[in-house]
């Protein structure tokens, strides 16, 4: 079970969840980074929520069309809780704004394992299938990196979650990535208030 979370961290994540609502994403983002840090000083061990935080994150700067830094806190959450769809979508938005295409492939075909009803991540796969069609070739899949295969356990875990709520949503253009300069984004995702629990932006 994990331990009671510091009333503080509590405060912080809610208050960021409230600014991002309000769009106000730097100022959401901060408010996480300082509830990371509260965590870290009280040597808290709460992996979800760490995870919900570095992911609520990521969501605010994807939202600013920050996509190197939502790629780096997704990282950091899925490395704390694996699988997570929310944390693999914000990803896959990324590294496709990025032309990254054989990553956002990846990302977003392991969440199709998790659930293949995610409308964001069929459509994803259909748009990095013809971009690396056009990039690499008729013999693009073998040039891809290897698909993590997800483990029952996770599949039952974020599934039985996802009854609840949505996992992803539409695919929709906010800062669009020019070519020569890969810090912007071109689309976002719900963000997490905890755990899996989300609010629709879209």
């Amino acid at each position: 079970m994990a331990p009671k979370l510091s009333e503080s961290v509590e405060r912080l994540r809610a208050a960021g969840n409230q600014s991002f609502r309000n769009g106000q994403f730097a100022e959401a983002a901060a408010l996480y980074s300082r509830a990371l840090r509260v965590m870290q000083e009280q040597g808290s061990s709460d992996p979800k929520e760490e995870s919900v935080l570095y992911s609520n994150r990521a969501a605010c700067h994807l939202k600013d069309g920050n996509c190197r830094d939502c790629i780096k806190d997704c990282t950091l959450a899925l490395a704390l809780v694996p699988f997570s769809m929310k944390s693999l979508l914000r990803r896959a938005s990324a590294y496709e704004a990025l032309e990254k295409y054989p990553l956002a492939y990846v990302d977003y075909k392991v969440v199709l394992q998790i659930d293949d009803s995610v409308t964001s991540a069929l459509e994803g796969v259909n748009r990095m299938t013809r971009a690396l069609m056009d990039s690499l070739g008729p013999e693009w899949r073998l040039k891809l990196p290897s698909i993590p295969l997800v483990p029952v356990s996770a599949q039952k875990r974020w599934g039985s979650e996802n009854h609840k709520e949505t996992a992803g949503g539409s695919h929709k253009r906010l800062r669009p990535c020019p070519k020569h300069a890969p810090d912007r984004a071109s689309a976002a995702f719900e963000l997490h208030q905890t755990h899996l629990t989300v609010v629709h932006l879209n």
